[in-house]
């Protein structure tokens, strides 16, 4: 019987072939048509790298490590626009963002920042549904670093300035005429510089990240031909 079906479908091929043809040059079509489009606003929810080293300075005393936070996550709001020649499927992407991100011990409190990120990169369509953005990132604003009170240690706060960049690809799949699905993968570094209780701290952080988010397209025509 095995072999009786194989030879059926053998005999069917030249049947099958020209229903087979428009399926297989479906997705080319949809390559060679498609036009990068990316006037948009969005958010996502982040995961980050909770591992840094430190040094701290007091007067006469100072010293150096490295510890890992127990969490770390951030939301990040903001907007992408592509420059793009007419009909082009490739184009550049500036985008800005603003940022918080939230670090935590086991014990509560940690690290919060707060700040903007300007980005320029390359935006790609190559299907009418998928635009993949690579762009790098600079980011910079307002840290506050606390611990609890614990039996060793009174509770300690501090305060300062963060700053660092990144790299990213982020890629977003349209479910509707206006609203896309975004999933992100990057690096970053980053140096926090802080001062409180006399004590001044720099942590230093690097290290991989993703996100998840949704955009929404202000406009959906492609640029005009001139």
């Amino acid at each position: 019987m095995p072999r009786c079906a194989a030879f059926a479908l053998i005999r069917a091929l030249p049947a099958l072939v020209p229903a087979l043809i428009p399926l297989a040059c479906a997705p080319l079509s949809g390559l060679s048509g498609a036009e990068l489009v990316l006037r948009d606003l969005g958010g996502q929810v982040v995961v980050l790298p909770t591992a840094f080293t430190f040094t701290s300075s007091s007067t006469g005393y100072s010293t150096s490590g490295s510890d890992s936070f127990r969490s770390g996550s951030g939301l990040e709001l903001g907007g992408r626009y592509a420059y793009v020649p007419a009909g082009s499927s490739l184009g550049a992407v500036a985008g800005l963002d603003l940022t918080s991100q939230w670090y935590t011990y086991a014990g509560g409190e940690g690290l919060t920042t707060y700040g903007l990120r300007p980005s320029l990169g390359i935006g790609w369509a190559p299907l009418d549904r998928l635009t993949l953005v690579a762009e790098g990132g600079v980011s910079a604003g307002s840290a506050r670093f606390a611990l609890p009170a614990s039996t060793s240690a009174p509770a300690f706060s501090s305060a300062g300035t963060s700053f660092g960049y990144d790299a990213r690809l982020s890629a977003r799949w349209a479910i509707s005429e206006r609203w896309r699905l975004q999933a992100t993968l990057g690096y970053l570094i980053s140096t926090t510089k802080l001062s409180g209780g006399g004590v001044d701290f720099t942590l230093d952080q690097r290290g991989s990240y993703i996100a998840l988010g949704v955009t929404w397209q202000l406009s959906t025509r492609p640029t005009r031909l001139e």
